[in-house]
């Protein structure tokens, strides 16, 4: 093989390990160019899917939507994400 493709080769290896191995020195510059993403930019983005996702959940177990507090429970020795809701003082698993 050429030295031209031995350097692409390496070029795009290095793009790649960069991309994984690289976030504290490439996302900044990223956030600089593009501007970070407020809050409620992803709530426009994301509320209407989120919501017609989590409200039949919230329909099936008998709770009112939205909830007075949620919490997110990660299981990692089973890869579960459990979501908590509260309504007047108790949690309940959806």
């Amino acid at each position: 093989m050429s030295v031209r493709v031995y350097g692409f080769v390496f070029v795009i290896g290095l793009g790649v390990v960069m991309y994984l191995f690289g976030r504290a020195y490439w996302h900044p510059i990223y956030v600089k160019a593009l501007g970070a993403r407020t809050v409620a930019e992803v709530i426009n983005r994301y509320g209407d899917d989120a919501r017609s996702v989590l409200k039949p959940m919230f329909d099936s177990v008998g709770l009112s939507y939205p909830p007075e507090a949620i919490t997110l429970l990660a299981l990692k020795d089973t890869n579960q994400l459990e979501l908590w809701a509260s309504y007047q003082n108790q949690w309940h698993q959806l």
